[in-house]
């Protein structure tokens, strides 16, 4: 015998991007793409009452969210349409599903028409609702998105949801729908309804019934009183 020491085995290689933890069937990464930060808070804290359900993080814009992606990779992706750094939605679910196709993207807007969702299906969303919808109905679309189920159309259901399953929506934020929430970002931001109506592509009528909502649902007097409101 020789005395030599056998050569240790080798060990492979780990796959490239396998630091990243696998999605474990139950916990799902989740990121939120839009430009009104009182969308993302409301959306943020209905979702982090769920331990299956982290938000790793938000963008407002989609080439924030492209940057943040190389960085840390996420299961389910909620994004807006519309955006003002000039790359819409739609551009950046066709980039997503390019290089990363096993992210599932859920499109949440209040500008869709049906020809839009049509062309949002084609380029492999997983499903797009309306944010005329309450929080409530946005978390089911949410689940089912995250649980690779079937997720309602654009339209969805106008009536007021109850609550999900082990969610206490206490906070008077939860109680607007995803547009009443652009509003308030809006208000306080300190833009007249007139300024909001050409913000959001809306009637001035259409934005005081939104103000009024907002009002009434936030027990708030005045604008500033809503504006505090978090």
């Amino acid at each position: 015998m020789s005395g030599a020491r056998p050569a240790p085995r080798a060990v492979p290689e780990r796959a490239k991007g396998s630091d990243v933890a696998e999605p474990s069937g139950k916990h799902v990464r989740v990121a939120m793409v839009d430009d009104h930060p009182a969308f993302r808070l409301g959306l943020s804290r209905l979702l982090e009452r769920n331990a299956d359900l982290e938000v790793v993080w938000s963008a407002a814009s989609v080439q924030q969210a492209l940057r943040n992606f190389e960085r840390s990779p996420v299961d389910l992706v909620i994004m807006d349409l519309q955006f003002g750094d000039g790359v819409n939605g739609l551009d950046g679910l066709k980039i997503l599903r390019k290089r990363w196709p096993d992210t599932r993207v859920l499109m949440v807007s209040a500008f869709a028409d049906q020809q839009t969702v049509a062309a949002a299906r084609a380029a492999g969303v997983a499903g797009a609702v309306s944010k005329e919808l309450p929080l409530g109905d946005l978390y089911s679309a949410i689940r089912q998105a995250a649980t690779r189920g079937k997720v309602r159309s654009i339209e969805g259901s106008r009536k007021a949801p109850l609550a999900p399953t082990g969610v206490v929506q206490s906070e008077r934020l939860s109680k607007l729908t995803g547009r009443e929430l652009e509003v308030l970002d809006e208000i306080r931001r300190g833009m007249t309804n007139r300024e909001i109506a050409l913000r959001l592509g809306v009637s001035t009528t259409t934005v005081n019934k939104h103000v009024h909502r907002v009002l009434a649902k936030l027990g708030a007097r005045n604008r500033t009183q809503a504006a505090i409101v978090r």
